[in-house]
């Protein structure tokens, strides 16, 4: 499977989709941001840190043109989504109990359903800058938008 597909979302769900509705990638802006999503979502699942580790972190360059900025204070005072909504969503906890869709899943729904190429997002670790984009690869403008700068190791 091609590390840019994002089919391994369909499988499970995320923060940003709900399982089998679409592929979705997700990356950070930084390494940092990455490595710390990763060691988060982990540790949520009581997963001891040397257990996530050896871990492969791999380079992309995207280049994308129609993304739903959530960073952008004004754009989520439109939405009526404050940064602690997105903070605090437990996407899990609603899917798992409430078998419902978390308002996270749900706006990466709509931006999927509306054409839009990604979402960009705040990170939930505790990194008040880290950022992260979550490619909806099969609404890319163009093909080639993404390329993968890091090969993959054989497993």
């Amino acid at each position: 499977m091609d590390a840019t597909s994002g089919m391994g979302a369909l499988k499970v769900s995320g923060r940003w989709h709900p399982q089998g509705r679409f592929p979705c990638l997700y990356t950070s802006t930084t390494p940092e941001t990455a490595l710390q999503e990763m060691l988060a979502a982990n540790r949520y699942n009581r997963l001891q840190d040397h257990r996530s580790l050896p871990s492969t972190l791999v380079d992309i360059r995207a280049e994308l043109f129609h993304l739903l900025d959530l960073t952008n204070g004004k754009l989520r005072q439109r939405l009526r989504l404050s940064n602690i909504a997105i903070q605090n969503c437990d996407w899990r906890n609603t899917n798992r109990f409430d078998r419902a869709e978390a308002i996270t899943q749900a706006l990466g729904r709509a931006a999927f359903d509306l054409g839009y190429e990604g979402i960009i997002a705040p990170s939930t670790t505790s990194n008040p800058n880290g950022r992260n984009v979550v490619i909806f690869p099969g609404k890319l403008l163009r093909s080639e938008s993404i390329k993968l700068l890091t090969p993959i190791p054989n497993t």
